[in-house]
């Protein structure tokens, strides 16, 4: 397994821990965080797929450094989405009041997604290694349901 790879693997379980704990999610920050873990899958379906590869040039060893630089940003995230939930709960007025100034859960991970994680995805489109709509892993992350019963 390479350093990116794993990397992933161990983000994406705290991704779907983060998942559990919050159960008071709010729809849109649901499907922000399944939208990024199906992403995420889709990177290291990617990695994985990489490791059978022997003449890797120069645009695909820095796809998978931009795969793991944005590991560490999805990490800072997570961790940021957590304690804004921890926030959330506390009595104290300040840091309830500060929550007001700051953008919404969902917003954060939808820019993430946005402005880090689709300009990889759409190089890695160029590679022709994986298609995106199905990773290549045995599982997606989760279903997401857009059609409300």
């Amino acid at each position: 397994m390479a350093l990116g790879e794993s990397t992933l693997v161990f983000f994406l379980q705290i991704l779907k821990e983060e998942l559990r704990d919050f159960k008071g999610l709010k729809d849109g920050e649901r499907l922000q965080f399944d939208l990024l873990g199906n992403d995420l899958l889709t990177l290291q379906a990617f990695l994985e797929d990489s490791v059978a590869v022997s003449d890797k040039n120069n645009l695909f060893r820095n796809t998978e450094r931009k795969i793991r630089e944005l590991a560490y940003e999805v990490e800072d995230t997570i961790e940021m989405c957590s304690t804004k939930k921890t926030a959330e709960n506390t009595k104290n007025f300040l840091i309830r009041f500060g929550k007001w100034f700051s953008t919404s859960t969902a917003k954060q991970v939808q820019t993430l997604r946005e402005e880090k994680v689709k300009p990889i995805l759409d190089s890695i489109k160029d590679f022709g290694k994986i298609d995106r709509s199905t990773p290549s892993t045995s599982n997606s992350f989760t279903e997401v349901n857009l059609v409300k019963p």
